[in-house]
């Protein structure tokens, strides 16, 4: 299987490859193929400042949404933003003071936190598990990281303890059927990971049943990420915002 394998990817780049209706059918596949974690090294190599942000546009969402939140102030809980958080795009575009606090694995921690200033900490804090948060928050940011999640219920459920106004899912794989699969993410050279491809209807009843309502969406990059198993048309990226229900 692991030549078969090989030998494809020799003729053809894809994407994603191979479907399952769980993940934990993916992790058994990565196991049995003996396909590299994934590991992208690239965010362990420098900690970016607001002064770095160039991608803007990666945002549109918050940029579109946040003056609704009529605060001077806000708290964000960035879920695995890396090197490039939230509060870059927020400090550098707008007016608005943040306090973020980014969720991230503690390897990353360990490999980061040297890089973090003084005066940078009194608005960046990187923490390894939600029991570290010790506040509310306005706004859960999910940039190009819910899909990776194997429970990604849970930590929404779990999100949801802080009380945020908004739930931010962006740069998120999503495909036209109603129901989510499961696939093999191959968009991190030389590494393999499971990934949920999101079905839009399964998502927004998810939010609707613990009380987020669909605010926003935004569609963008159909047609662009190839799959062996299925249609690029049917593929593409979304940003969604969910708004608390009063």
């Amino acid at each position: 299987m692991l030549r078969k394998i090989k030998r494809l990817f020799k003729k053809n780049f894809f994407h994603h490859t191979e479907l399952f209706k769980t993940y934990d059918a993916v992790e058994n596949f990565l196991k049995r193929n003996e396909q590299k974690e994934y590991n992208d090294k690239r965010v362990y190599q420098k900690l970016l400042l607001p002064k770095d942000s160039e991608a803007y546009e990666r945002f549109a969402a918050a940029a579109i949404i946040i003056p609704l939140l009529k605060k001077k102030k806000i708290k964000v809980l960035d879920v695995g933003g890396g090197n490039d958080p939230i509060f870059n795009p927020i400090k550098k575009g707008t007016n608005i003071k943040i306090h973020c606090t980014v969720l991230e694995s503690k390897f990353f921690l360990d490999s980061i936190k040297w890089q973090i200033n003084k005066d940078l900490r009194k608005y960046l804090k990187y923490i390894s598990d939600l029991s570290q948060l010790k506040h509310n928050v306005d706004i859960v940011y999910f940039n190009s990281s819910i899909q990776y999640f194997k429970n990604y219920e849970d930590v929404v459920l779990k999100c949801i303890k802080f009380k945020p106004n908004f739930f931010f899912i962006t740069r998120t794989f999503f495909h036209d059927r109603k129901k989510n699969v499961f696939s093999v993410s191959h968009t991190i050279p030389n590494n393999a990971h499971p990934v949920t491809l999101f079905s839009t209807q399964e998502l927004v009843q998810f939010f609707k049943k613990n009380k987020y309502r669909l605010i926003f969406q935004n569609e963008y990059n159909r047609n662009i990420f190839s799959h062996n198993k299925l249609d690029k048309k049917t593929l593409f990226m979304k940003d969604l915002v969910f708004e608390k229900l009063k």
